[in-house]
């Protein structure tokens, strides 16, 4: 894009001015790669040879990282102040041809010293100048051009009417969907069920299905519109001129080419890639896309960590949890855990007890508790979290600017985290600024009026945030310790001794239950185990059409070659340098394949792992999927060599003089 303005800019220096506003949306495109369609609505691009760029945008027709200055307006904003704020009202500036008098005029008037000249050509003679890259592209459209107008001229009868002939290319279309769309939605469904046994019901299986075939059916017409309109509007003249694949064309074609060609399994092998180019690189596209899916959702599961994923929660700084047990009591608190916090279980004697087990290190307690508030004329129990200096920073930056800890403490206000997961857990969540009835119980019931201070829709530590202070305040010398976490460094050598003393401990705490990392592990073994069927099945599934098309490439390739193989046995060439030949074209399919699978899979499956990494999902750490890699690239170079074997011995059955007669 670069490159444009500059050939642009090198135009406007020809003509002597140092800025441009462009306005055709076409011409804005071509330049910055931005499309907009603003309709009557002022969009310009304004150029300048100091090398400052301006783009003009309205609020409507957001775009994001443009790599210009940006201004925005609204349709209620003075835009014809908004430009002369940006341009040199006092000099000279191009105009194209797109910008429309309804804000030329009023420009003019407003900017009387303002010189403004047609410009357009500045822009406009630098568009008519085609690159490589553009003019590859018009190929590309011409030859998509010329392949439907041979599709079609074959199907064109003496005496077809327009509508008779668009309504042949339609036909054409639904006997696509007749056997793709039913094809697709029974291979969908057998996968769906192999992966989610579970999520297939009669009624979800009809409405996908129905969903699918409406959704194909429309795809294929909106596909055969603009060639069926193509076809009908060619005349039969133009019909009866049309060479397409002529042979003489051909033939021309290959005279221009080098006549004298050292003769070689390989050297056949290239040249039979380059006459098949395009094909060739669809299939090495579409294997390269199916391996770098394959290698994204490997890295996904080599860089899992079971042992990180398991200490994600309440694990994360030891090896043991020790909590209360919600379901000790036959009866619930209406206060939650505050009720068993009035005669705390994490009793002096018990901590001396865990603190006499020589392999523990470290006891973390973490202080919580739990209140009611009222809010909408619901009564909702919630948990209270303290506010302290390991999370102070997180939930300050939900508060305004000028609010601080000790504001939240002489205001006796609150601050919710996760408000999103508040509202599925509660059906209603306070918004900031409301006023609500917090009531909680020390051995006694009390209220008071708390301000909501600050909201937080998303956060990795969902709850209802007060200051430690605050709660001090209110809960007075009660102890507030929720739970406890042990530490054992040599826990893999010591852990089933630990485990078995704290058990015994336990047995005269009914009040509290434990959970130990090994459980964890086996829990969490479970989920990644669940989700790696998942993940290698949608992989297996892209591997498995990958591969499909691979064959389908060679069977088709190898059986209209039969002449060919006959004729160069007729002059010497033996069947192993024929099986030489298409293994050589084999390779040249899979290696290029197998570089783009790792070295854009690598890539891709790196950043998939920082993204889950910075999102804190930090159990995800970086593991090259060696084993997975392996597996697909024997899979990829078995599948060729398989294939032309048995391609070759079924032709290999008739003589050599019936294959040098069949036709191409």
């Amino acid at each position: 894009m670069n490159e444009r303005i500059n050939r642009v800019l090198e135009k406007m220096n020809e003509k002597g001015i140092d800025q441009l506003l462009v306005s055709d949306p076409l011409s804005i495109r071509f330049l910055t790669g931005i499309m907009v369609n603003p309709g009557e609505r002022l969009y310009a691009l304004l150029l300048r040879t100091s090398g400052k760029h301006t783009l003009f945008l309205n609020y409507l027709y957001y775009v994001s990282n443009t790599g210009f200055e940006e201004v925005w307006f609204s349709d209620m904003d003075d835009q014809i102040g908004v430009l002369t704020e940006h341009i040199d009202t006092k000099g000279v500036i191009g105009i194209d041809k797109a910008f429309p008098a309804r804000f030329l005029i009023p420009l003019q008037e407003r900017c009387p010293e303002l010189k403004t000249i047609w410009g357009s050509d500045c822009v406009d003679g630098v568009r008519a100048v085609k690159n490589e890259e553009e003019i590859k592209i018009m190929r590309q459209a011409s030859i998509i051009n010329d392949m439907v107008m041979e599709r079609a001229a074959a199907y064109i009868k003496e005496g077809m009417t327009e509508k008779q002939i668009k309504r042949m290319i339609r036909k054409e279309g639904y006997r696509f969907c007749l056997f793709g769309i039913p094809a697709g939605i029974t291979v969908g469904i057998i996968f769906a069920y192999l992966l989610e046994p579970n999520g297939i019901t009669i009624i979800n299986a009809i409405a996908t299905s129905i969903l699918a075939i409406i959704l194909g059916i429309i795809i294929v017409q909106i596909s055969v519109y603009k060639p069926a309109q193509i076809a009908s509007n060619i005349s039969p003249i133009e019909a009866t001129k049309y060479v397409g694949n002529d042979p003489e064309l051909k033939e021309s074609r290959v005279q221009n080419r080098k006549n004298h060609i050292r003769l070689s399994p390989y050297s056949l092998a290239v040249l039979s890639e380059k006459q098949n180019r395009k094909k060739h690189n669809l299939t090495i596209a579409s294997l390269a896309i199916g391996g770098i899916l394959f290698m994204v959702g490997a890295t996904f599961i080599s860089s899992w960590n079971p042992d990180s994923f398991a200490r994600m929660g309440n694990l994360e700084d030891g090896e043991y949890y020790i909590t209360i047990n919600h379901n000790t009591l036959v009866n619930p608190k209406p206060y939650g855990i505050s009720e068993y916090q009035v005669n705390t279980p994490f009793s002096q004697e018990l901590m001396e007890e865990l603190q006499q087990i020589p392999e523990v290190k470290e006891i973390y307690a973490t202080e919580r508790t739990a209140a009611i508030i009222e809010y909408h004329d619901e009564q909702l129990e919630i948990p209270i979290i303290p506010i302290t200096p390991d999370n102070q920073e997180e939930i300050l930056k939900t508060l305004p600017v000028d609010w601080t800890y000790e504001t939240l403490v002489k205001q006796d206000a609150m601050v919710i985290l996760g408000t999103s997961v508040q509202k599925e857990v509660y059906h209603a969540c306070p918004s900031i600024g409301e006023k609500v009835t917090l009531r909680w119980f020390d051995g006694a019931e009390h209220s008071i009026d708390i301000l909501i201070a600050g909201t937080s829709e998303k956060s990795m530590n969902e709850g209802f945030y007060l200051p430690k202070e605050t709660i001090e305040k209110l809960w007075g010398d009660m102890d507030l310790t929720a739970s406890l976490t042990l530490s054992v460094p040599e826990y893999e050598k010591v852990g089933k001794s630990v485990e078995s003393k704290l058990n015994n401990i336990l047995s005269r705490h009914p009040d509290l239950v434990m959970e130990t990392l090994q459980e964890v592990k086996a829990s969490s073994a479970n989920t990644i185990h669940n989700t790696s069927v998942q993940v290698y099945g949608v992989s297996a599934f892209v591997i498995m059409f990958s591969i499909f098309n691979l064959t389908n490439t060679l069977i088709s390739r190898i059986s209209t070659r039969r002449k060919e193989f006959g004729i160069l046995e007729s002059i010497g060439m033996t069947k192993k340098q024929i099986k030489k030949m298409l293994l050589h074209e084999s390779v040249l399919l899979i290696i290029p394949c197998l570089i783009i699978t790792v070295v854009a899979g690598t890539l891709m499956g790196y950043l998939l792992v920082r993204i889950l990494s910075a999102n804190g999902l930090t159990y995800f750490q970086y593991t090259f999927p060696f084993i997975p890699l392996l597996i697909y690239g024997v899979c990829l170079i078995i599948t060729p060599i398989i294939i032309s074997a048995i391609c070759l011995k079924i032709q290999c059955r008739n003589s050599l003089v019936e294959r040098i007669k069949m036709a191409d």
